[in-house]
């Protein structure tokens, strides 16, 4: 027995033993990386000095933010705060024990199937001996008169029907045998687990309260648990004939304390209490100059520089371990708490809880942009402006337009009244498509020593949608880094709206009606000299 259960029975010797308070935890705001859980339960006080326990808690419950209040008492106040760290025995002995008895089972089960496989062989051997033997004697039988075929013939398929029956037998105790071993296996497997684990921990917090006479209280204690984490993910589903993008904000909390939240009133923050409450702290910029030192004084001034790494080490331990208070998550301005609808259940276990923020449709611009160059389709994009009165935190967003799945996006912080251009995918009701027209030298006579390659581009665009759109499209021109090679000659159908000629970037906002075709027609000459390999030409 170890030392913790000594003391616990040393205690309940001398009479001082805490009654343990039974209580359910109500709330939990989960944060980014840790989670704050609150309990309440209602006791009764004696007069005098109370011993009170809230126990079978997670081991990951940070001792140091533990919070406790005394509601709706008077008279009564509380004196003392502790909590205490206990290893349970391990394995128990009855799971122990009950695997051992199911692995015994499965072996005699196993072995009495081995001994009827051994009796079937047995039948087997008998009658294909009968077999064998009935077979040399039958044509002589046969010829004497003494038996007929019709009866060599009968006592054949007796025999015959009988091995059969052997041989099935044998295949469906070998098939079940073979089920009983992968049985054997897990149940070892798990007996190994069970004896080869760690002690269970959990940990209690152990009250002292005082009261000037026999009342009730109700008691409120929070703390925060690590093992827990949330997330956002985003349905986003654009509907351009409205010209609106709904957003479907949902949060996904994964928690793995080893104790399960049911029916708690839920809430998500984005505060990061683990992170502590303190700004940083400037330490001096120094600059020195570098002077080697002789190799007889390294040893001596490697204590002063250990001593300074030691002092870092100290500081920067002190700020990891340092746990926040619990009131780090309530300040205003600095974090958002979203409050979950409803009760909540939220299991200990590696799969997800999924709950939805918000679902809110926004007014969007949409408009459409290719690039035909490098992709023959036109996307669709949607402008909007986060109106809500918080941020849209970065998570996974799945896009949907017009009710079909088209992709799924990574969507950033949007901070409220922020933009945000978030591409919703291809539309299949605009084609595009680019190609190169003509590719051609022109002649400049013998005497010359350039060479003038002429380009012709054309892209053609077709509306297929039921209304007007505006379609972006970008191309570019090439963009020489040599002074003694040149673009010119370069002349368009339509002109471009934008021109950044630093890049040689092309922008065009073509209207499309309904059905219209319509095609952007790009001349230019390269020229370069004779002898010359130009890298980039099509």
């Amino acid at each position: 027995m170890n030392k913790i259960f000594m003391l616990f029975y040393f205690v309940a010797a001398v009479g001082i033993l805490s009654a343990e308070v039974k209580n359910n935890i109500s709330h939990v705001t989960v944060y980014p990386t840790m989670a704050m859980v609150q309990r309440e339960a209602e006791v009764a006080l004696k007069k005098g000095e109370n011993q009170l326990e809230i126990a079978h808690l997670t081991p990951l419950l940070v001792d140091e933010s533990v919070f406790v209040k005394l509601i709706d008492t008077e008279g009564a106040q509380l004196e003392e705060v502790n909590v205490e760290r206990w290893f349970l025995e391990k394995p128990e002995e009855g799971v122990v024990k009950s695997l051992e008895d199911q692995i015994t089972e499965v072996e005699k089960q196993d072995k009495q199937m081995e001994n009827e496989i051994k009796a079937l062989l047995s039948q087997e051997k008998f009658l294909t001996s009968i077999q064998a033997e009935m077979g040399e004697k039958a044509s002589q039988q046969v010829a004497l008169g003494r038996i007929s075929p019709t009866q060599w013939s009968t006592t054949f398929n007796f025999i015959g029907d009988n091995l059969n029956k052997v041989y099935a037998s044998i295949s469906e105790l070998e098939f079940k045998r073979g089920e009983l071993k992968s049985q054997k296996e897990a149940l070892q497997k798990r007996l190994l687990q069970v004896k080869t684990a760690k002690p269970k921990e959990e940990k209690s917090i152990n009250l002292t309260v005082k009261a000037d006479s026999k009342s009730t209280a109700r008691i409120v204690v929070a703390y925060l648990v690590s093992g827990v984490r949330w997330w956002a993910s985003y349905d986003i589903r654009a509907l351009p004939q409205d010209g609106q993008v709904e957003v479907v904000y949902s949060g996904h909390v994964r928690q793995k304390t080893g104790e399960d939240w049911s029916e708690v009133a839920l809430a998500l923050s984005t505060a990061q209490p683990a992170r502590g409450a303190r700004a940083p702290e400037l330490r001096p910029w120094d600059l020195r100059i570098w002077e080697p030192r002789p190799v007889q004084y390294r040893k001596t001034e490697a204590a002063p520089m250990a001593m300074k790494v030691a002092e870092a080490g100290v500081a920067d331990e002190e700020m990891a371990v340092a746990a926040p208070p619990p009131s780090v998550a309530e300040v205003k301005g600095v974090s958002v708490v979203f409050n979950i609808s409803g009760a909540r259940d939220v299991p200990s276990s590696e799969e997800d809880t999924k709950v939805l923020i918000m679902r809110r449709q926004f007014g969007a611009e949409m408009s459409y942009l290719t690039v035909p160059k490098l992709s023959p389709f036109a996307y669709l994009r949607g402008k909007f402006s986060n109106e809500s009165e918080y941020p849209l935190l970065a998570g996974q967003a799945m896009i949907y337009v017009d009710g079909d799945f088209v992709g799924r996006t990574h969507f950033e912080n949007l901070a409220p009244a922020e933009e945000v251009d978030l591409s919703l995918g291809i539309d299949d009701g605009i084609k595009v498509k680019r190609e190169l027209v003509k590719k051609f030298e022109r002649d400049k006579g013998f005497l010359t020593k350039k060479t003038e390659m002429a380009y012709i581009y054309k892209i053609t665009m077709e509306n297929f949608k039921p209304k007007e759109v505006t379609l972006q499209v970008k191309d570019q021109l090439p963009r020489p880094l040599h002074a003694s090679i040149t673009v010119e000659d370069i002349e368009f159908s339509h002109q471009p709206n934008e021109w950044d000629q630093s890049k040689n970037e092309l922008n065009w906002q073509m209207p499309l009606k309904p059905q219209e075709k319509l095609e952007i027609i790009m001349n230019f000459t390269v020229t370069y000299p004779r002898d010359a390999h130009v890298s980039g030409l099509e």
